[in-house]
């Protein structure tokens, strides 16, 4: 139901759940629908509420974890680092990235205890999953705070990196669907390190498994940072290609902030050979961008803009 987006329905349903959880004295069941509760005030980038409600679901799951840890069969725990990686999630969308690496970073430690002890074969494959996912998040949340402060790459970018190496490992053992999401990532961190070469190899495996599964948006991410690392090598025909291809799947409508930053680089790339092309690219950002509040990027169009224009009147 969430995820075919009828917010306010699921809300409704799954607070009448929580009272009937309650009612029978259900806390396994109560801190399942805490957590689902969670996921609709994250769909709804209400990040506080969906923290409040992490958190609850987490007091719940570790008193039964508490209260069954002689039980070897108890399955409860594969539900618990899931939790806490949303927890993780939902500090990184506010920015919160100390917080986020904490939830993650118990997510991890979950995983990796749970790991080596007997559990029910179908807990452990969940176990292992999520302990690939765990990874992944970490390793994301790392290019993000390089992406944010660049002079912390020399600090978080081999930690990044050697995550990345982890998620992939486990996801090749078990195959997931987020492959392809893993590697563009992974791709976007060779990029913050000015490797092009190596950030190319990395998307374009991900492009591979991402035309698997027809993942429109990641698609137009990939190709986003094909077109960049087409850049750092200094080929121009090839990032004006992969860049095109990109807006087929980023419109405009859709994603205005990546929609804008496509056609600023297509406007890089356009510059020096071609610069009335180069303006038109620039424009249509400025026109894409203008009902947003991105004025950061609005600013670095129209810086680019000008130095076109003076490039122009020289010629």
């Amino acid at each position: 139901m969430i995820r075919r987006g009828h917010l306010k329905d699921c809300e409704q349903i799954y607070n009448s759940v929580l009272a009937v959880r309650r009612t029978q004295n259900d806390r396994r069941g109560e801190a399942k629908t805490w957590n689902d509760l969670g996921v609709c005030k994250q769909f709804k980038e209400e990040w506080d509420a969906a923290i409040d409600h992490y958190r609850q679901s987490i007091k719940l799951q570790e008193q039964l974890l508490k209260e069954n840890s002689e039980d070897s069969q108890y399955s409860g725990i594969d539900q618990l680092p899931k939790t806490y990686n949303s927890l993780g999630f939902a500090f990184q969308a506010k920015g919160e990235f100390d917080e986020a690496e904490k939830a993650y970073q118990q997510a991890l430690k979950i995983c990796q205890e749970a790991t080596s002890k007997q559990l029910p074969t179908e807990t452990d494959l969940e176990i292992t999953l999520e302990l690939s996912q765990t990874y992944n998040n970490l390793a994301w949340l790392r290019t993000c705070s390089i992406k944010r402060d660049p002079d912390k790459l020399r600090e978080q970018f081999e930690k990044a990196r050697k995550e990345f190496e982890q998620t992939i490992k486990i996801k090749l053992k078990h195959p997931d669907p987020r492959l392809g999401q893993t590697r563009r990532r992974y791709g976007e961190l060779y990029l913050l390190n000015n490797q092009g070469r190596m950030a190319q190899a990395e998307f374009d495996k991900a492009l591979n498994d991402l035309q698997e599964i027809n993942d429109k948006y990641e698609l137009g991410l990939c190709y986003k940072g094909l077109g960049s690392a087409a850049q750092q090598q200094g080929d121009w025909k090839k990032a004006e290609e992969a860049f095109l291809n990109s807006l087929q799947f980023l419109r405009e409508e859709d994603y205005p902030f990546l929609n804008g930053e496509v056609h600023i680089e297509l406007g890089i790339v356009y510059k020096k050979r071609e610069p009335e092309k180069a303006l038109a690219e620039v424009k249509k950002a400025l026109s894409v961008l203008e009902p947003t509040d991105e004025e950061n990027l609005k600013r670095k169009a129209q810086k680019l803009a000008e130095e076109i224009e003076q490039l122009i009147d020289s010629q």
